[in-house]
């Protein structure tokens, strides 16, 4: 399985905590998403399902904002510090997730 390393880095930042097959942490998340900004307090699930890896935001609307990101589809980046970045391949969707330290 290839290792996302934004991801990675991400994780052993914030030292987020696995349990069984995935992290889930809690965290504000801001969606640009069908032309608007949305910010939402939800928790984020890292996941790894048959050698790959997922980003679910857990009790979200999907009206709002996706809620499911595949790591090797979509564009994963690490901002040192700060949050995880995920744009959709599409291009619909731009989300920042900010865990609560």
């Amino acid at each position: 399985m290839p290792i996302n390393i934004p991801l990675q880095e991400f994780v052993r930042h914030f030292a987020l905590q696995k349990t069984d097959r995935s992290i889930i942490f809690e965290s504000t998340v801001v969606a640009y998403y069908n032309g608007i900004t949305t910010e939402k307090h939800c928790q984020v699930e890292v996941v790894t399902l048959f050698d790959r890896q997922f980003v679910n935001l857990l009790n979200v609307n999907n009206n709002d904002m996706p809620d499911q990101f595949d790591v090797e589809q979509d564009t994963i980046s690490y901002v040192p510090n700060l949050c995880l970045r995920i744009d959709k391949k599409d291009g619909e969707a731009i989300v920042l997730i900010f865990p609560k330290k």
